[in-house]
């Protein structure tokens, strides 16, 4: 790109490299007259390169895809330039290619998926808050998936029901988040989750002490009237009965709807739920207790903000028209099986939940890497700030509006989004957790504003193309997650074992042998002949490919070899 750029040409690239390009992408080259695409000299490259073309090309962009001639396998476009080209050479082979709207389908190599879901696209994020990201998942050796998902449910907790995003006449939507970070135990999931979560329970302590005062003072009052009311008894009393204050609470661990409903109607701003291991969450909800009650209905009622209604037998009923919750928590890849319901019901419930399943990072080494003061306090005051933001004069929440290239990024992400749903190929099971996307883009469309606005990016005219843009990023990263997760929601046994064969070879290298799955019981097994089934299993599946190889005394051995290793 640099060498380009010195050539006085304009050059970019993704981020994260080959591969995990993202439609949302596209947006931010709208208006430029031409796009060259300059393919790395092999497969990757160029599979990179098409799938590119073809996102560009369809948002409307001139694209051509020159592939230059004498690269040495593997090159770049530096190494033709490092080879003695110039500017000229470049121009000439330009002017030489096609617009890609006239090349087939076989002229370029289609795109191939990857088991392995995205990165957590940390570019949708501001700085400082980025930063913050980025050193925290260093200092805890954890993908930053583990810290930027928990990040968005606390920052939504902080907005609360104080802003809501108006997309159209009718449709509203506000910050509310249901997510969860599916990792194996000892990944650092845990400790990552806590600290994400400091600056909202140091708000918290705070808020505790505040009311603290405020009951003292409630309970001199209180004995002050009841004093009067002694001395003056048959008499009125000169002032009212003072009334009890209301804790306030920004965040619980309990999740029953009686618990739940009584928070939500004495803090109607809202409130964050969290857990360390949610499938309990689900599990516990009575639909899993022989069918009988409706807590399923009750938290689809609150992520959809309609009203929520609690019958109590020994206390009033309770009534909060805008509940605002969000969730946070972990899950083992072991327990998603157990999401799902024992009676094969959909409701929809688990599409509403936010699932990230990035690949677990082998442990390291002992590290002195640590998130910085300033990176902590940057993170503590956007919490703060958020939390700060008033209602509007009637109490309700203020309401946000797109500015003109905000609606026209929207309409166009959006459009988009609605042809990805009607893929042919697209699985069955993906047509309700993409349908709950368009949702949660506007939601992370809002939340991304806002915490720009807390950053010192403010946009005073309304919610902006680039918080847009960054909203369908986010949405793109959780639709894609949602696709290694679901598989697994509905997967029996020998799914599972497939999965604990695959997970434990990645982490070995990417390859290994029958007798090594067998030494080590892999998945359980305790026979050569079910290291070996095993193995072809997984292959049946395309996960992997058998290579025979001889070894060093010369017998021949067969090694399962994964995809794309």
């Amino acid at each position: 790109m640099h060498s380009l750029e010195a050539w006085g040409l304009t050059a970019t690239t993704n981020p994260m490299g080959a591969g995990k390009w993202q439609p949302h992408f596209a947006h931010a080259l709208a208006g430029v007259t031409r796009v060259i695409l300059l393919p790395d000299n092999d497969d990757v490259g160029k599979r990179h390169m098409a799938e590119v073309a073809h996102s560009l090309h369809k948002f409307g962009i001139p694209v051509h895809v020159v592939e230059l001639s004498g690269l040495p396998p593997k090159g770049d476009v530096t190494d033709w330039m490092a080879a003695g080209k110039t500017r000229a050479d470049l121009e000439a082979a330009i002017e030489q290619s096609r617009p890609y709207a006239e090349r087939s389908d076989e002229d370029i190599a289609q795109p191939r998926r990857t088991p392995s879901p995205p990165p957590f696209p940390l570019i949708a994020l501001p700085e400082p808050v980025a930063g913050f990201v980025r050193e925290a998942a260093q200092a805890f050796q954890c993908p930053i998936d583990y810290i930027g998902v928990p990040l968005l449910a606390v920052a939504s907790a902080a907005i609360g029901f104080s802003r809501v995003l108006k997309l159209r006449e009718g449709w509203v939507e506000a910050c509310r988040i249901f997510a969860a970070v599916v990792a194996p135990p000892g990944s650092t999931k845990t400790p990552a989750l806590a600290h994400v979560m400091k600056p909202l329970h140091e708000l918290q302590l705070e808020r505790d002490e505040a009311h603290r005062q405020v009951v003292e003072e409630y309970e001199i009052e209180l004995a002050r009237f009841e004093s009067q009311r002694t001395r003056q008894r048959g008499a009125s009393v000169d002032h009212r009965k003072p009334q009890a204050p209301v804790p306030p609470c920004l965040l619980t661990t309990d999740a029953t709807r009686e618990a739940l409903g009584e928070l939500l109607s004495k803090n109607r701003r809202g409130l964050l739920m969290y857990a360390d291991e949610l499938t309990g969450w689900v599990r516990g909800m009575n639909q899993y207790k022989g069918g009988a009650g409706n807590d399923r209905q009750f938290f689809l009622s609150i992520w959809s903000g309609q009203p929520i209604y609690v019958h109590r037998k020994s206390a009033p009923p309770v009534h909060v028209f805008h509940p605002f919750l969000s969730v946070v928590g972990c899950i083992p890849p072991d327990m998603l099986n157990e999401l799902a319901d024992g009676r094969g019901r959909e409701d929809g419930f688990l599409h509403r939940i936010l699932f990230t399943f990035p690949d677990a990072i082998r442990p390291g080494t002992w590290s002195e890497a640590e998130v910085t003061n300033a990176m902590v306090s940057r993170w503590a005051l956007a919490v703060r700030e958020l939390s700060q933001l008033q209602p509007s004069a009637n109490g309700g929440p203020v309401v946000l509006e797109f500015t003109p290239a905000g609606k026209r990024a929207w309409v166009l992400l959006f459009n988009e989004h609605r042809d990805s749903r009607s893929a042919p190929e697209l699985p069955p099971q993906m047509t309700g957790p993409l349908a709950k996307m368009e949702n949660y883009a506007a939601r992370l469309t809002l939340l991304v504003h806002l915490l720009r606005e807390v950053s010192g990016d403010p946009s005073d005219e309304g919610v902006d193309d680039e918080s847009v843009a960054a909203g369908w990023a986010l949405a793109d990263y959780f639709a894609a997650h949602a696709e290694r997760v679901y598989p697994r929601v509905h997967a029996d046994r020998s799914d599972r074992k497939v999965e604990q064969v695959v997970s434990w070879v990645r982490r070995r290298g990417g390859e290994c042998t029958a007798r090594e799955l067998l030494t080590h019981e892999v998945a359980g097994v305790k026979k050569a002949a079910d290291s070996t089934r095993l193995m072809q299993e997984v292959v049946e599946r395309g996960w992997a490919r058998l290579e025979d190889r001889k070894a060093s005394n010369g017998r021949g051995v067969t090694y399962l070899v994964l995809a794309n290793e």
